[in-house]
């Protein structure tokens, strides 16, 4: 398996944020795009952007879900 250039995996990254934030908003019902700056500030969002965690690599569905979870521990 051959490994994926820097911006292909930014690029990768970037897509899994935004599918991870229609995902909670569709959840939720809040707008796409508020969910998308709340979780581009968020604890998720610096695991899903660090290379070493790989967190994108589990997808939009997972991603929402750890989200959903950080904003639950918030209350």
């Amino acid at each position: 398996m051959s490994e994926l250039s820097k911006d292909s995996l930014y690029m990768a990254m970037d897509m899994t944020a935004a599918m991870a934030a229609e995902s909670y908003a569709q959840r939720t019902g809040e707008s796409v795009e508020n969910v998308l700056l709340d979780l581009l500030g968020s604890r998720t969002a610096d695991m899903l952007y660090d290379s070493e965690t790989s967190l994108w690599a589990n997808g939009p569905e997972y991603v929402a879900d750890e989200f959903a979870n950080e904003m639950s521990a918030k209350g």
